[in-house]
C-alpha cells in the first residue's frame, strides 16, 4: 500500500507529533503482521477484548455448514470499537468446544484457538485495502468513512479456520488508549 494511503487520519487529530508516530507505526504493524490480532491489541491496551456480535447465522455455504459473523471488538464500550470484523468458518474444521465459543458470541477468535507466540498461527491470501464505507462509520461510531480492510484466512497448526475481514480506521485504533 502506498505511503498515501497508508494515512486516513483525522485532520483534526490533536496528539502530539511522537505520540501520533508511534500509534501509526503500532497501527501499520497491525496491517502487515501475521500473528494474532487479539493478542496484539490486548498486549497494546493491557486489557482483555470484549465482542459484540451484530449477525451471527449459520449459512450453507460452497457445500459446507459455515458459521458466519459480524462482530466489534472493544475494550471498555462497545459503542466505542476499535475493529469491525466479519468472519467466515466452516463448522466441520471446528471441535465441539470451539464450535460452542464461536456460537456464545463473546469471545475474540484469538482466544478461542489459544492463540500465542508458540501457536502454529498463520494468516494467508493476505490483502489489504483503502476501503470507503458510511455503513461501517455508523457501525464504529467514527466520523471518518474511509477504513483500512485487512482480509486474510485463518490457519492454526494444518486446519484451515476460516476467512476473516478486520475493518478499522485511525480514530477506531486510537481507542486503544482511550482517544
Amino acid at each position: 500500500m502506498s505511503e498515501t494511503n497508508m494515512s486516513l487520519r483525522n485532520r483534526n487529530d490533536s496528539t502530539d507529533g511522537d505520540t501520533r508516530r508511534l500509534r501509526m507505526s503500532q497501527m501499520n504493524k497491525l496491517l502487515s503482521m501475521r500473528m494474532s490480532t487479539t493478542k496484539y491489541l490486548e498486549k497494546l491496551a493491557g486489557k482483555k477484548l470484549q465482542v459484540e456480535t451484530e449477525f451471527q447465522k449459520e449459512l450453507f455455504l460452497n457445500g459446507d455448514i459455515e458459521i458466519v459473523r459480524v462482530t466489534r471488538l472493544y475494550f471498555d464500550d462497545p459503542g466505542h470499537s476499535i475493529i469491525y470484523s466479519i468472519t467466515s468458518i466452516p463448522r466441520r474444521n471446528l471441535s465441539e468446544v470451539e464450535t460452542a465459543q464461536i456460537r456464545g458470541g463473546k469471545i475474540p477468535l484469538g482466544r478461542i484457538f489459544k492463540m500465542t507466540e508458540t501457536t502454529d498461527f498463520k494468516k494467508t491470501g493476505m490483502k489489504i485495502n483503502a476501503v470507503q464505507d458510511r455503513r461501517i462509520t455508523k457501525r464504529l461510531n467514527v466520523q471518518g468513512t474511509w477504513f483500512y480492510s485487512k482480509e486474510y484466512c485463518l490457519r492454526v497448526g494444518k486446519r484451515r479456520i476460516g476467512s476473516i475481514k478486520e475493518i478499522f480506521n485511525e480514530e477506531s485504533f486510537a481507542r486503544i488508549w482511550g482517544g
